[in-house]
């Protein structure tokens, strides 16, 4: 399996060798090297060598990796609204799709999913299944919050019951699901 493709964006190949240079001899550089193996960490030919310089250059880059947010009609209904935000796939492989769900005062729904998921709640507070979930305004150190959720692939395909208990602002949350988990989910350049 090859190494994965970087996009970075740089004016210059200098800049870009120079970024590496400092960020590397300070440590900083980790998650741009994370999944390269060890020897080559300091290489920085090796490094440049891993960007895809055609998909850095492409003339048509929003043409062709803009994602518009897209409304899931299976998902919606009268006072809620799920839309894909991230979808498609990466030289034929679904690395990973996300959906935005936006909950009205006052509504509740039944939302069900091809398999588990990462959320987190970005405005509002509500419930999932009877449990708790909002988004804090301010966290103070150590403070655990009710904001971030994991959900079985068992609960996510049986459906989710979820709540919007304010009277005033919509509950709205990001689902985060794996690879391949939603084979129905639009291709980049099939949204117009």
């Amino acid at each position: 399996m090859g190494m994965p493709s970087c996009v970075i964006a740089c004016k210059s190949v200098t800049t870009l060798y120079c970024f590496l240079r400092s960020t590397t001899a300070t440590g900083c550089s980790y998650l741009l090297v994370k999944d390269m193996p060890a020897e080559r960490h300091r290489d920085l030919e090796f490094i440049v060598d891993q960007l895809d310089w055609d998909a850095n250059t492409d003339p048509y880059f929003k043409m062709n990796h803009f994602l518009k947010p897209t409304v899931d009609e299976e998902n919606s209904g009268t006072g809620f609204t799920d839309k894909w935000v991230c979808y498609g796939s990466f030289k034929g492989w679904q690395a990973f799709t996300a959906k935005e769900l936006t909950i009205e005062p006052g509504i509740r729904c039944v939302i069900r999913d091809k398999g588990a998921y990462g959320m987190i709640t970005v405005q509002g507070e509500g419930s999932m299944n009877q449990l708790g979930i909002s988004s804090p305004s301010q966290i103070r150190f150590g403070e655990l919050t009710n904001d971030e959720i994991f959900c079985t692939a068992s609960a996510a395909k049986d459906g989710v019951i979820f709540e919007n208990k304010s009277d005033k602002e919509p509950l709205v949350m990001l689902r985060y699901f794996g690879p391949d988990v939603n084979p129905q989910a639009p291709e980049i350049n099939n949204i117009q």
